[in-house]
């Protein structure tokens, strides 16, 4: 499931007052949870962004997928990049989607073969990377992704003060959670390293 599914679905079952920003900041909260307690890693992507503007002077294309800032992006994998402005890599305009971005936020990664025009000179005219996150894919899968979507409807009955909803929607969360959580632990086996 991708971030803009998800916020449009919840936006279809559940119509709030809230703004899709209010819906990310509460995506992020439980991503940073998944990646804590039970990916156990200890660097953490970037919030979600549904779109940015990255502009500037002097990236390289050091190989044919890969994409060097000067300076530190918001993207996330999954997102898509639109290029443009490039004179020296005139070549490579168009439209990328992240397959990896580095935790300094100054490497982006593409599908190899991607960039036709390659090197390491830095670009001089002023390149425009317009970024579109909403493609970005959510850290579950099916069949567990259901975590997601039950903890933002549980956030808004909570928000709204609906606190016999918010415990009907948390106790189906908990469920999905603990569902979700012993199937990782089992087959993933994260303490193992």
């Amino acid at each position: 499931m991708t971030v803009r599914e998800l916020l449009d679905y919840v936006g279809r079952v559940k119509p709030s007052a809230y703004t899709e920003a209010d819906l990310l900041m509460w995506l992020d909260e439980i991503e940073g949870i998944i990646e804590a307690d039970v990916l156990l890693r200890e660097d953490f992507r970037p919030p979600y962004v549904l779109s940015a503007d990255w502009r500037g002077q002097g990236i390289t294309f050091p190989d044919d997928h890969t994409l060097v800032l000067p300076s530190a992006c918001v993207f996330c994998p999954g997102g898509e990049i639109t290029l443009s402005g490039a004179v020296t890599y005139g070549a490579d305009n168009g439209v990328y989607t992240l397959t990896e971005v580095s935790a300094d936020g100054r490497t982006l990664t593409v599908a190899e073969g991607a960039f036709a025009a390659v090197g390491d000179a830095p670009e001089t005219a002023s390149v425009t990377l317009a970024y579109d996150g909403g493609g970005a894919d959510l850290l579950i899968g099916l069949p567990h992704q259901r975590v997601y979507y039950t903890y933002l409807l549980a956030m808004i009955d909570f928000m709204n003060a609906e606190y016999g909803k918010y415990q009907n929607d948390m106790a189906l969360f908990n469920s999905f959670w603990e569902c979700f959580v012993r199937w990782y632990g089992q087959t993933r086996r994260p303490a193992d390293r």
